[in-house]
Formats: C-alpha cells, structure tokens, sequence
C-alpha cells in the first residue's frame, strides 16, 4: 500500500495457490446458501474432481486513513465435500459447465486512488472478483459492494473487462478529492507472482 493506514483486503498468496489447484480440474458445480434463488451468496462452494474449495465473503473493521469503517474482503479456504453436498441436497447450486475442464482463473483487481490537489494521498486495493474459464463459457464470481458480505454468481459466454462494474458512488463526493478507478486482470499464477514480488 502507498499508505500505511489503508486496509489490505487482498488475497494472500497461500490462498491464491488454492485455487491455482483448481485449474485442470473437472468442474462440477458451485454451490452456497440461497444461490439458487438470488444468484448471490456470503459463502460459495466449489467442487472439482478432487477439491472443494469455499469463497467466503467477509467484513474487516479498519482503520481508513485515521476513521475506522468496514470493509468487504474475499477469503478462501479448503472444505470438505460434504460442504458442496448439503447445499446441493437443498437445490442452492448451479451445475453449469459440470464435466468441463477448468481452463483458467483470472483475479480482478481494483485500484483506487485518491488526489487531493493533484498529489496522490491514498491507494487503496482489493480484489473485485474471480473469473473461472472454460472452454465455451465462463462464471464470474464478485463482490457486491464496499462493504457487503455477499458474493455475485454471473455466468456468460465472453467476459469483457471493460464491462465489469466500477463502483464509483462507494467513496462519495468531494470537491476537494478526485478518485480514479482502474480494473486488473490477471491470471492466478500472474497474481501469484506479483503478490510474491510485493511480499
């Protein structure tokens, strides 16, 4: 961070490996509490061929340069399959693209930066969404704001990173600071090696 009294609400690298150990699995579903009737979720499942992996969506109470707020973070972290199977005896899951082989994880990352009179007086980071590729199709998991637990499920044939949304109207008006918003996507090996750089 640019700032040290910034929150760091991005993922570490133990977690990004996880679901690096997702890719060339079979896909079979992902599942959460109430998926099947809102599309969203504060925790998902993911079950492949040989791993479950849970997306949970969570809050952080932080300092933000001097106010302590909450912040919404991903976290990430191995269950068992019984996880995958309880919301599926509920019907909370979608089984689309089950069979096909998880080709690619592209993390988004969103940055934030604050000038006041032209001078950078915070950055602020955290990723925005995950995105799961295949071979016709894919599944882009999100956060839903700021500072909401939830997690988005969207599905579609081609993601375009110029498409995704730019919360702008999280961080308010002021005359006096300008926010510039910027969106990065990496594959999660990429965002591996960058954490590890930074690290």
């Amino acid at each position: 961070m640019d700032n040290p009294d910034v929150p760091d609400t991005t993922l570490q690298i133990e977690h990004l490996s996880l679901l690096a150990r997702l890719v060339g699995q079979t896909w079979h579903s992902i599942s959460g509490n109430d998926l099947a009737s809102h599309s969203s979720s504060d925790s998902l499942v993911i079950e492949t061929d040989d791993l479950c992996v849970e997306l949970r969506g969570d809050i952080l109470e932080s300092s933000f340069t001097g106010a302590l707020d909450t912040y919404s973070f991903l976290q990430v972290a191995e269950v068992a399959r019984n996880a995958a199977s309880m919301n599926k005896a509920k019907g909370d899951f979608f089984a689309k693209c089950a069979g096909e082989k998880l080709l690619e994880i592209t993390l988004i990352e969103e940055t934030v930066v604050c000038r006041t009179g032209g001078q950078i007086e915070w950055t602020y980071r955290s990723d925005a969404g995950l995105l799961f590729s295949f071979e016709d199709s894919q599944i882009l998991v999100r956060k839903l704001g700021l500072t909401d637990e939830d997690l988005g499920v969207e599905f579609m044939g081609t993601f375009h990173l110029d498409e995704f949304y730019l919360p702008d109207s999280w961080w308010g008006e002021d005359p006096e600071r300008s926010h510039d918003f910027s969106l990065t996507a990496l594959s999660i090996d990429a965002a591996i090696a960058r954490r590890q750089q930074s690290a």
